[in-house]
């Protein structure tokens, strides 16, 4: 993978493989004032870079590895966005000088992609031309396409071919600033002087919080709200009372006894960081405001991180950011903070910034301001900066800078949540502790000499943490050690939450913490670096950073060379002859072991729990399940001795990845379509494919005829229809193309968009009838709530997918699968669309529907991946199946179907297990996750189909189309995976439901599915 060290990872979606020629760097201008405002229309617009740039920040979207869509490509001329084309947005304007902070920042990200890509410091079609009078320049440029599909190096928009672009319009001198520190040939000018720039200050955010990012809209929100329901109580009077104990329980940290005693303002602001989408890999969550500026800090000196420290008369405060300053008469400074992490200060929410008659201000939401939730004014200069001095009382000390983009968080399936770090922490104590003859926590006194002071309480001892240890030796000395215990704990969790920006797997983040905790953070790092193999400065980079994402993907065997790395550290200072190298050991062992459980959490525990209560759903009324097949009265798992649990350590079980599943050579029909017609359907297939239309939401209007066929995202093979007006000469029944589109058209409009823009001039006779479906976008699409064992038809998924359907239980074919229980769904619901590794949890519920327990999502967890088929996403590449399998304990899963009964419970059906093909007219039934059980139509069994997978696309072919009764919905987004069975008494399984859009539902043929993967269905 490429991704640039400096980056701030704010993901879109790519396209795929590049196709042609060499790398090249394509220089774009937002046309907008903010990052943030960009990133908004790429997603309007589905056009995206790989980076955008603004001031000294550098935003990466997709892997440079990977095309992406900025390049407006116009049908019938060269792909550009695939020609190893690196695109670059700067924010700021083609017409405008640019900020030469941003031009800065762009060439050092030019000169990584230069080295990374072997791509010359050379402009292949010439410099860009300056704006005119800040407008597009009256000449013509060079947009050679022979030069463009040969030569790598540099590009303007304005050079692409097929394109009318004139970005970015830089000036020689721009030029000469971005190329800094590359060898440049003589192609570029570099004799104009930096000082002909025209001096242009770094953008800064408007007042209010209008133009800020959604991640900050909402903190501003959140803090806003708080300010408005509590401001009027102080801390000691209920509602606020409780509501601090929900900021400490929120970030982690056991609410106190004694609110009156407790400093909770940085506790506040980071519930509030928090609760707005923010990780704790991007925000040191802390009761200390020093223990999260000083990371922000440490993160502006490294270019990297979403919250930066930045220095109080440098930088002019926006909204989100933080303004931090002294309390308690301190005079510590930004330099001090960056070496400091335990002195007193306060920082609040900047939620307006504006001016008035008395000047310019910005206004700030604290906590425990005159022991509530405040509003305070913040004198700012003219420039918008802090009016500040170090001789005020309580001066400032740092801004802590909110680059963040987006308001929800991605979810990081393996960074440990709240109450894993607090597992993590206690077991630390747990080394450390000394404890009295009932198990409490007691006060250690320490040899004179000893290099930690003269006592010590859980490892905290008196010298480098002396009013933490005296708390606790105060908590103690009044009998209340439980107290002591948990304060100790959420200290050391505090005082080591640096590893979850080392290290996104749990298992290396505890050892991580534990070395920090024993070693200190410059302890801790050397040994992270010895055990990665790179330089040991104790200061963890880009290169520490890199090393360790490569090599976690082993955890165990990382673990172990911590544990040696450990080892080798401890010998720089002694070895076996020290009284207390035995006793290092042994610690060191036991963290190993401790760690090691972090791998497998949840894995092994069978036990029922408790889900999450859902939403209540009443049955469809009116339906009736057709069939004789009784159901059991109670939930019957699987016979024991039958299947083999899952081995999680064993070999990646069935080979991980199945084969793709040949494309069948024959388009199958219930009743024989004419040779013209079979014709028809696979030309008309090819040239969707071709396009690689997505169905997306647009506006359709008789002006936009070259939008029409992008609104064709699917061909297939139906019955003529009278509700349809497709019926012909051949009568009501005759074959008839299937025509799927993204907006409503009617068949005339449809038909000249087939004529115009696909060559299908036989459809020209008004004879020649199609049935017209509207299916909006094509999408890979309640049972909800926790069941043991679990039903199909309820919500599992992968823990990055949101949730999908169980589908239906199966048993591998071959020998060393035969005594698997294996649950059937889609690739996207158990396999993340490719993404995933064999043998990861598969949850049910999925993680939509595990509310507040996503964070802890062990106790749900039903199998682990097995196998998948991949889904091709190349140009031409046609798909037949979107299905995985996952291997599940027998206890946990159940092979009957479920549906809501009509007294507000459930009730359970079974299918049958030997597949039928499905024939147009065919009445179909399912059950899933979110429309649970509904009846429909197959209307088409030779579908052809593009699919979006959330910004990707894939064609498919011979697929199953069902339509729902009148307007119904078969099925909507969650119902992914489900069973599709004929509505009679044997319930024979026919399709695997995979996508939709409106009415309209596809499906895999079960045919397919089963020899794909090479099962049967379990009867």
């Amino acid at each position: 993978m490429s991704r640039y060290p400096q980056a701030i990872w704010t993901p879109l979606s790519g396209i795929g493989d590049y196709t042609v020629g060499p790398f090249k760097i394509v220089h774009h201008t937002t046309e907008g004032g903010s990052a943030a405002g960009a990133i908004a229309t790429y997603k309007q617009t589905r056009a995206y870079p790989h980076f955008t740039v603004e001031n000294d920040v550098v935003y990466q979207h997709v892997d440079t590895d990977t095309a992406v869509t900025a390049l407006e490509h116009h049908p019938g001329t060269p792909e550009t966005n695939r020609s190893h084309a690196i695109q670059i947005e700067l924010v700021g304007f083609a017409g405008k000088p640019k900020s030469p902070t941003s031009l800065r920042t762009m060439a050092a990200l030019c000169r990584w992609l230069e080295q990374q890509h072997g791509i010359p410091p050379v402009w292949p079609n010439g410099k860009p031309y300056p704006p005119a009078d800040g407008r597009k320049p009256n000449v013509p440029f060079n947009r050679d396409a022979q030069t463009w599909a040969t030569k790598g190096g540099h590009y303007g928009h304005c050079h692409v071919p097929n394109n009318v672009h004139w970005d970015p319009g830089y000036t020689e001198a721009e030029v000469a600033q971005v190329m800094a520190g590359a060898v440049i040939e003589a192609a570029v000018a570099q004799d104009a002087e930096l000082s002909d720039i025209p001096e242009m200050a770094d953008a800064a955010a408007a007042p209010g919080a209008a133009s800020a990012s959604p991640y900050v809209q909402s903190l501003v929100r959140i803090a806003t709200a708080e300010h408005d329901a509590y401001s009027d109580f102080v801390e000691t009077e209920e509602p606020l009372r409780s509501r601090i104990d929900d900021y400490c329980r929120g970030i982690g940290i056991a609410p106190p006894r004694d609110v009156s005693a407790f400093p909770w303002s940085a506790t506040f602001v980071s519930w509030c960081i928090k609760q707005a989408g923010a990780t704790r890999q991007e925000f040191h969550f802390s009761p200390e405001h020093s223990v999260f500026v000083q990371a922000a800090i440490q993160n502006a000196d490294a270019g990297t991180g979403v919250f930066r420290g930045r220095r109080v008369e440098d930088y002019a405060p926006r909204v989100g950011d933080l303004i931090q300053r002294n309390r308690s008469g301190g005079t510590i400074t930004y330099d001090q903070a960056r070496r400091m992490a335990d002195y007193p200060s306060h920082s609040a929410i900047v939620v307006e910034v504006g001016e008035d008659r008395q000047g310019r201000y910005a206004l700030t939401i604290g906590g425990n301001e005159s022991d509530t939730i405040g509003r305070t004014r913040v004198a700012l200069d003219a420039s918008g900066k802090v009016v500040h001095s170090q001789r005020q009382r309580n001066p400032f000390i740092c801004i802590v800078q909110d680059l963040k983009i987006d308001a929800t968080a991605s979810v990081q399936a393996l960074a440990a949540p709240s109450g894993e770090r607090l597992a993590m922490a206690k077991l630390i104590v747990g080394y450390e502790a000394r404890r009295d003859s009932e198990g409490r926590l007691a006060i250690a006194r320490l040899r004179p000499g000893d290099g930690g002071g003269r006592y010590e309480v859980a490892g905290i001892n008196e010298r480098y943490n002396k009013a933490v240890c005296d708390e606790l030796v105060a908590l103690i000395n009044a009998g209340r050690q439980d107290e002591a215990e948990q304060r100790a704990i959420a200290y050391i969790a505090d005082q080591t939450d640096r590893a979850t920006d080392w290290t996104a797997n749990t298992a290396i983040e505890f050892y991580v913490r534990d070395c920090i905790f024993n070693r200190g953070s410059g302890g801790g790092a050397w040994i992270l670096q010895k055990a990665v193999g790179v330089a040991t400065d104790g200061a963890i980079g880009p290169q520490t950073r890199a090393a360790v994402a490569q090599q976690e993907s082993d955890p165990l065997a990382l673990l172990n060379r911590l544990r040696a790395a450990r080892e080798a550290r401890e010998r720089l200072h002694r070895d076996e002859s020290s009284p207390f190298w035995p006793g290092l050991v042994n610690r060191w062992n036991r963290a190993l072991a401790d760690a090691r459980t972090f791998l497998a959490a949840g894995a092994q525990s069978d036990a029922p729990r408790n889900g999450p209560t859902g939403q209540s759903v009443g049955p469809p009324p009116g339906i009736a399940i057709p069939g004789g097949q009784t159901p059991p009265p109670f939930p019957s798992p699987a016979e024991d001795g039958e299947f083999n649990p899952p081995d999680v350590g064993a070999a990646a079980p069935g080979g991980s990845a199945a084969k793709s599943q040949a494309v069948p050579a024959v388009v199958k029909a219930s009743s024989a379509p004419r040779a013209e017609l079979l014709d028809m359907h696979g030309r008309l297939a090819e040239r969707i494919f071709a396009h690689h239309a997505r169905a997306s939401a647009m506006a359709f209007s008789a002006s936009a005829e070259a939008s029409r066929q992008k609104l064709v995202v699917g061909v297939g093979i139906g019955a003529a229809r009278r509700d349809m007006e497709s019926v012909g000469p051949d009568g009501p029944g005759a074959p008839v193309l299937n025509v799927y589109v993204a907006e409503k058209m009617d068949m005339d409009s449809v038909k000249k968009a087939l004529v115009d823009h696909f060559d299908m001039h036989e459809l020209t006779p008004d004879q020649q009838r199609v049935n017209v479906f509207h299916t909006g976008r094509i999408a890979k699409r309640s049972q909800m709530t926790y069941a043991r064992p679990s039903p199909c038809g309820v919500s599992v998924g992968h823990i990055k997918v949101t949730a999908g359907t169980q589908g239906v239980l199966a048993r591998g074919r071959s020998d060393d699968r035969r005594q698997r229980l294996l649950m059937l769904s889609n690739n996207h619901v158990l396999a993340n669309v490719n993404e995933a590794q064999a043998k990861d949890p598969i949850y049910q519920p999925g993680r939509l529907d595990m509310g507040q327990d996503a964070a802890n999502p062990g106790p749900f967890q039903v199998g682990i991946l097995e196998q998948w088929v991949p889904i091709d996403f190349t140009p031409g590449a046609q798909n037949v199946v979107d299905c995985a399998t996952a291997w599940c304990w027998p206890g946990r899963v159940r092979k009957e179907f479920v549906r809501p009964d009509n007294a507000g419970g459930v009730e359970y059906f079974r299918v049958g297990s030997t597949p039928k093909e499905a024939v147009r007219q065919m009445q179909v039934g399912k059950t899933g996750r979110t429309t649970e059980l509904t009846i429909g139509e197959v209307v088409d069994v030779s579908a052809s189909i593009v699919v979006d997978y959330d910004g990707r696309t894939a064609s498919f072919v011979d697929q199953i189309t069902i339509k729902g009764p009148d307007v119904k919905l078969f099925s909507d987004g969650g119902d992914s995976g489900s069973l599709i069975w004929t509505w009679d008494a044997d319930r024979a399984p026919v399709g695997l439901l995979f996508a939709g859009g409106n009415e309209i539902t596809f499906a895999n043929k079960i045919q397919h599915v089963l020899e794909a993967l090479d099962i049967g269905l379990y009867p």
